[in-house]
């Protein structure tokens, strides 16, 4: 019984991890940069800029920080 079972699982197992289907591309402005203001943009902003990190646009974020190491 249990290598039925064990056969089963490795026969069932490839087809179900590709049933999925393609990965959709991620949209930045719709689920990463809401993520960024909520948890990062209070540090590194034109205020305090953290790091020296400014996120406050994507082209002060493309400049980057100072780098620790």
């Amino acid at each position: 019984m249990h290598r039925v079972a064990l056969l089963l699982a490795i026969v069932w197992a490839p087809s179900a991890l590709g049933a999925e289907g393609p990965a959709r591309p991620v949209s930045f402005r719709a689920e990463v940069a809401p993520i960024l203001v909520k948890k990062c943009l209070a540090c590194h902003n034109d205020q305090k800029a953290q790091g020296g990190l400014n996120m406050k646009t994507f082209a002060l974020l493309k400049k980057g920080g100072r780098n620790l190491g």
